[in-house]
């Protein structure tokens, strides 16, 4: 503690501290514009890496949707329906978040996604960019 005592009025004597504080300040000032300027495109970023998941579960809704109408549905084909209903509801929340910039809530739907994902894998029921990331397309009618 002496040290510490002795050091400080050593740089209080020699007209150090305003140098170094410039030098702390500066460093700041730095780092809270770079996050800043960080935090602008996040929302791009964020909508960019979801954008594919999202059409493709937009495009299998849409699918299941025709099927359902013309009534080819199978009960294989009512059990993706719902899980292709839950994606478009896990992306519309997550999308949202972004939009509004929620970020606090974003690593919660990201876990409801990856719980649905996680499930259909058990069931062996994985077709989809959305479940997979490999771009598999549409089941075939």
């Amino acid at each position: 503690m002496g040290l510490l005592k002795f050091e400080l009025k050593k740089i209080y004597r020699q007209k150090k501290l305003i140098w170094l504080l410039v030098v702390v300040l500066l460093g700041v000032s730095f780092i809270f514009n770079q996050n800043f300027s960080k935090k602008e495109t996040m929302k791009e970023r964020y909508s960019d890496m979801i954008r594919p998941y999202s059409e493709e579960a937009d495009g299998l809704y849409r699918f299941y949707k025709d099927m359902e109408l013309k009534g080819n549905l199978d009960e294989e084909m009512v059990q993706q329906q719902v899980h292709v209903n839950e994606f478009g509801t896990i992306f519309f929340n997550w999308k949202g978040a972004i939009y509004y910039e929620e970020w606090s809530k974003i690593p919660a739907i990201e876990q409801g996604f990856l719980k649905n994902v996680e499930s259909l894998e058990e069931r062996g029921r994985v077709q989809c960019i959305v479940c997979t990331g490999k771009g598999e397309g549409h089941p075939k009618e």
